[in-house]
């Protein structure tokens, strides 16, 4: 592990650093940790996602992954599959956000729920019990839907974020207030980059997502 940790200029980097240290912190303290350690939000807001794909680190300590969301693009399917095969052949996890049978027609890694869709979880497991399942937390009770039957949620706003300027957000010490009570691992999303990342190494997240930090 001790290779990967390495110090780097880019923004991305640092942040991916950050993600294999608390992915570290929580083997080493033998706490369940979630199936990648990183996370790259697709939005089209990204000029260029297989670019910003590329370079998401493939670790074989802790994985990465890409989560599909683009849902209102108008070739979603065809998007979704070429995504896919890219992904997979640079080493990364890929998940299918909100649409169980985009995910069935590209075969994928898995699926991610938006938190209004958290009601879907006990079904999906009993139907695809191998997969992975990942899920959108904005609160400690959306967290409490989630553990029973996902591998890990995404729990945001931690910072404020670009896109929702004067948003309300967790920041770090609510953050970790939730993750303090559940076992399940819980990944770091909303306004994170180079400059705050490291504010998340105590508050016991297993990884962080992104989208612009990424691209």
């Amino acid at each position: 592990m001790t290779s990967d940790l390495i110090q780097i200029a880019r923004p991305a980097e640092k942040v991916a650093d950050v993600a294999l240290r608390l992915n570290a912190a929580r083997v080493a303290a033998s706490r369940r940790t979630a199936p990648f350690a990183l996370a790259l939000m697709t939005d089209p807001r990204l000029p260029d996602i297989k670019a910003a794909i590329r370079n998401m680190p493939a670790h074989s300590e802790a994985r990465t992954a890409v989560i599909f969301r683009h849902y209102e693009e108008k070739n979603r399917e065809s998007l979704a599959q070429d995504l896919c095969h890219f992904s997979q052949d640079h080493g990364l996890l890929f998940l299918v956000a909100g649409d169980e049978e985009l995910f069935r027609s590209i075969s994928a890694d898995g699926i991610h729920l938006p938190e209004w869709k958290l009601g879907e979880a006990a079904r999906l497991r009993r139907d695809y019990p191998t997969i992975l399942i990942s899920a959108a937390c904005h609160s400690m009770d959306a967290v409490q839907k989630a553990e029973a039957y996902t591998d890990c949620a995404f729990l945001s706003p931690v910072f404020q974020t670009q896109s929702h300027v004067g948003r309300e957000f967790l920041g770090t010490g609510q953050f970790n207030k939730i993750c303090s009570q559940t076992k399940m691992p819980i990944l770091a999303l909303g306004g994170i980059n180079e400059d705050n990342a490291q504010e998340l190494l105590n508050t016991g997240a297993a990884g962080i997502g992104g989208i612009s930090v990424f691209g």
